[in-house]
Order: structure tokens, then sequence, then C-alpha cells
């Protein structure tokens, strides 16, 4: 299979999996608000406490850690679209395998994950629909 072949990396929908992205991505989502009302809470530390010598310091701290956090969320976001995204298109390719068309071969994308079921999938296909 040649990188022409692959689908493309930008995928059109962001969540391809909800019933499982979904609580993933909303637990990264809590945790940037944890961080998000750490930081409001140092800002009001920081306006209440202005002849403390390190407030600037804390809010630094403060905002790196919501930028450590939103980071995470994206990530999370991007990794669970490798992982669950060959598990998607398994499943779309066995609804049409069922209903009696022949899907032909899942593509996987660099960096997916799955790849040895995908290949073991593409084999059973191929034994069964040998024309495509």
């Amino acid at each position: 299979m040649t990188s022409q072949e692959k689908p493309s990396a930008l995928r059109r929908r962001l969540i391809i999996f909800p019933a499982i992205q979904i609580p993933l991505i909303s637990m990264t989502a809590g945790l940037a608000l944890i961080g998000a009302l750490f930081t409001a809470s140092f800002i009001v530390y920081s306006a209440r406490h202005a002849d403390d010598p390190q407030p600037m310091a804390n809010l630094l701290f403060a905002f790196g850690g919501l930028m450590v956090f939103s980071a995470y969320a994206i990530l999370m976001s991007y990794y669970t679209n490798r992982l669950f995204g060959p598990i998607y298109r398994l499943q779309m390719t066995m609804k049409k395998m069922a209903d009696g068309e022949n899907p032909g071969p899942i593509r996987l994308r660099n960096g997916d994950h799955f790849s040895e079921v995908i290949e073991e999938y593409n084999r059973m296909i191929e034994s069964r629909f040998p024309n495509k």
C-alpha cells in the first residue's frame, strides 16, 4: 500500500467513536477546568496580596499549569483518534460486509493502532472477496 492510498491524517470529524472518546475528553476537560480554577485562585490571591514579592511567579506557574492541561486535552484528542479510528473503520466495513457488500480492505494512516488486527481483517476480506 502506498502513502497515496492511505486516508488523510486530517479528519473531517474530530470525534469518530463517541462512546469512548467523549468520556476520555470529558475527563480531560475536567482536568483543564481544575487547572483554570487554580489559575483563577492564583489571580485572586495575587490581587489581594500585592505586597507579596512573588505574585507574578505564582501567576506564571498557574498559567503554565493551564497550558499543560490544554496541551494534554489536544494530545488526548489526537491519540484517541489514532486509537479508535481503526476500530471505527473496522465496524463500518463489517456493517457493509453484513449487508452483502464487498467493503474492500481497510487502509490505515501512519501512527494508527491495531494494525495487526486490521491486517488480519484485510486477509479475511481478500479470501472472501478475491476479485477486489
